[in-house]
């Protein structure tokens, strides 16, 4: 009987060493974080450099969506009834500045993701640094956002935009695309990957 209880009370103690010194993202689901634990969030979280990145861009885009929030909600209010528009215009000005901030946060922490959920290299290739994943994440992610404009644009319904200014900003939108596909394959040679 003192055989079983040091038995079962081994196993769990085992498991933790296995785990000793990896991220602890995911560690009680079915795909853990395969890195290095390298740092620690500010809740003492013990993880790797691309969680704990991740961590702190998904805390800029809660910041800067509760901004935009209380913005919008300004102008909805005492904004709307300057007598004048003075102030109005320039509520609008910092909505927009907030917006674009929003957008270029959530940018980044969508990048962030993807490099977090990318697994570890196979064999013969090299690890890319977090900053060279996260420059080739958001190097297609803006890649591919030029492709879906022109998807939504080309859509869209023929009374939100006149046939010819939808196929002059079709136009544009396939040679950004088409600029950004190559500014990818030519970061994937320079960081040593083939490009696709």
């Amino acid at each position: 009987m003192t055989e079983e209880a040091t038995t079962t009370t081994a196993a769990p103690v085992a498991e933790e060493e296995n785990i000793e010194g990896r991220c602890r993202a995911g560690r009680k689901t079915d795909n853990p974080c395969w890195r290095e634990a390298t740092t620690t969030t500010h809740d003492s979280f013990a993880c790797c450099d691309e969680h704990a990145r991740l961590c702190e861009l998904a805390e800029e885009v809660d910041a800067w969506h509760c901004a935009l929030d209380m913005v919008e909600e300004w102008i909805r209010g005492p904004v709307s009834e300057d007598y004048y528009g003075e102030l109005e215009r320039l509520a609008l000005k910092m909505q927009d500045e907030i917006r674009l901030e929003y957008a270029h946060a959530s940018a980044k922490a969508y990048a962030a993701r993807l490099v977090v959920d990318q697994g570890p290299p196979k064999d013969g290739e090299s690890r890319l640094t977090l900053e060279q994943s996260e420059k080739l994440a958001r190097l297609i992610i803006h890649a591919d956002s030029f492709v879906d404009a022109r998807t939504a644009l080309e859509d869209a319904p023929k009374e939100v935009l006149g046939s010819h200014d939808r196929w002059i900003m079709v136009n544009a939108l396939a040679a950004a695309a088409q600029t950004a596909g190559e500014a990818v394959s030519s970061y994937k040679q320079e960081i040593g990957l083939r490009p696709e």
